[in-house]
């Protein structure tokens, strides 16, 4: 409805959305996509995550530290690579409209998807602490990219290349993923199981009777 209503500004007013005003909204969903979310979203603080603790399958054993494979990335690379991310989906969806002129259109329509997918394994990985789940959804947040790299390069070739970091870095971030999970024994399942009361509370919810 959003997309629609901006095409219907622009073809009331055209011009009146520049392509560097389309990078920036995007921009800004790509950091903040997640206040549209019914879920918890919370990002984790690298300070918090360096001392990340991942309890047991609800023995009641003690915590113990989340095991990560040899070549995972520094936690101080992670905000470079997601801002370096932010920007060239910025400049890439400005390149989508220049050659467009609109704003609902497949590329749009899978990038949003993609954020959306994204917000939703956040919450799983973060919040829920589901290493199965995340394992599992991380491949189809990377399936999500692939598609929304295809259709910006349909829109624009440039545009394709300048998202394709973003895929790249998410092939890798699936593995480790993968990884993560297979390595922390007993292993988690790859399926949502309600007796692990994990599940996180929608947003509003505190607010139903």
């Amino acid at each position: 409805a959003i997309m629609r209503g901006l095409d219907v500004l622009q073809a009331f007013k055209p011009g009146v959305i520049s392509n560097a005003g389309v990078g920036v909204l995007f921009a800004i969903l790509s950091l903040r996509s997640r206040v549209f979310s019914v879920l918890n979203n919370s990002r984790p603080k690298r300070r918090a995550a360096a001392k990340e603790v991942e309890l047991t399958n609800g023995g009641g054993a003690a915590p113990r530290r989340l095991r990560r494979p040899s070549w995972t990335p520094p936690g101080i690379a992670f905000p470079f690579i997601w801002g370096t991310i932010t920007v060239l989906r910025g400049v890439s969806s400005a390149v989508v409209f220049s050659s467009t002129q609109a704003f609902f259109t497949p590329a749009f329509a899978a990038m949003l998807l993609h954020l959306s997918i994204g917000d939703t394994w956040n919450t799983i990985t973060n919040i829920e602490k589901r290493l199965g789940v995340s394992a599992v959804v991380a491949y189809l947040v990377a399936a999500s990219v692939y598609a929304t790299v295809y259709l910006y390069y349909s829109a624009s070739s440039l545009a394709g290349y300048l998202l394709a970091p973003s895929a790249v870095w998410l092939t890798v971030a699936t593995s480790l993923c993968t990884a993560i999970w297979r390595i922390n024994s007993p292993l988690q399942p790859l399926y949502p199981v309600p007796s692990d009361k994990k599940a996180s509370a929608l947003r509003f919810e505190k607010y139903l009777p």
